[in-house]
């Protein structure tokens, strides 16, 4: 559910700024990170960073700039109820704190797909490559080796 609404926040804000700047400007795509510091919210886009080359602005102004954009630009989305609050921090980070109701539906879909939850199809029935273990033949053997030969097959499995 998270991720659904991160993608949607990202299409919202990239729509949002190509109707509100001019046509020949040409910006780098948004990307939402996860702050490492949950004092930063839950979402946290560098745009006005990539773009001071491009606006020829501090990126404090152009974070901003498009802090105000994407402000009016989720009030006519259905994301206005999931975001509580947009912030500008230096040198030009535009971060995104979610409300309860985002974090509600979030709940209500946990109890929905019970043991479901969280489980993905992605990759069924695709083959791949594990390397778990490099024992060098010269060398001595550690404990490491053999974990990692013991973590690298259950992952196989």
């Amino acid at each position: 559910m998270l991720a659904d609404l991160k993608t949607q926040l990202q299409t919202h804000l990239e729509r949002s700024l190509k109707g509100s700047l001019p046509a020949k400007v040409s910006l780098p795509p948004i990307e939402l990170d996860t702050p490492t510091e949950k004092i930063h919210g839950e979402f946290s886009c560098n745009v006005a960073l990539k773009s001071t080359k491009i606006l020829k602005k501090s990126p404090l102004d152009i974070a901003h700039e498009f802090c105000g954009i994407f402000q009016k630009a989720i009030q006519t989305t259905p994301l206005k109820d999931k975001i509580d609050k947009i912030e500008v921090k230096k040198p030009g980070f535009i971060n995104f704190f979610l409300s309860r109701h985002a974090f509600y539906d979030v709940l209500v879909q946990i109890f929905k797909e019970g043991d479901r939850y969280g489980k993905s199809d992605f990759g069924r029935k695709k083959k791949i490559q594990i390397e778990f273990v490099s024992a060098n033949p010269t060398g001595p053997l550690s404990v490491a080796h053999a974990r990692q030969a013991a973590v690298g097959d259950a992952l196989a499995r």
